[in-house]
């Protein structure tokens, strides 16, 4: 490691990672946006290294949070079955003024039409402008009759992204680096 490296490590090191990782990972043809991977890398990976149980933690998620969208069939039918379902997708909401419903797409099921609360979306506006990477907590509320549809709906909201960013940490750790 070069000295620019272990100083960055040294001031920035709760907040850097190692990005060569991603490409050792294990992410397979799983589409996801590096801040994605780059997250799930800085859950699991041990001082940032990839080691084995790391690489089994990684594997272990894909597989709970992440399934590859040929197994989509098999994720709906345990919706269909009444069990919660929590899937990493990059969300988006629609609103349907004629209806005044909120569309919540979930691209992994190939859903378009799913429910989500008034709640979630203020408490997560860039559902309805660019679409949010995050854990979505899903089930399914079949229909009372058989005129209606049965829906999907989301009862939580997980984002993957930077909530705040402390700009005082990065200025005070930028003094001791210079140009």
């Amino acid at each position: 490691m070069e000295a620019f490296e272990e100083k960055a490590l040294d001031y920035y090191g709760e907040v850097i990672i190692n990005k060569h990782l991603i490409h050792e990972a294990g992410f397979g043809a799983r589409a996801i946006p590096t801040y994605v991977g780059e997250w799930i890398l800085s859950a699991y990976a041990e001082d940032g290294e990839l080691t084995s149980e790391s690489r089994e933690k990684i594997a272990s998620f894909l597989t709970k949070f992440l399934p590859t969208k040929g197994q989509k069939d098999e994720i709906k039918n345990r919706l269909l079955k009444m069990e919660t379902v929590q899937l990493l997708d990059d969300y988006h909401v629609s609103i349907n003024l004629k209806t005044g419903e909120r569309n919540l797409h979930i691209p992994l099921l190939d859903i378009t039409d799913a429910r989500v609360s008034g709640h979630i979306v203020d408490n997560n506006e860039l559902l309805v402008t660019s679409g949010v990477w995050g854990i979505g907590d899903l089930f399914y509320v079949p229909p009372e009759s058989r005129v209606e549809r049965g829906q999907v709906w989301m009862r939580e909201f997980r984002p993957f992204q930077v909530s705040s960013i402390d700009y005082d940490y990065f200025c005070h750790c930028r003094q001791y680096f210079e140009l």
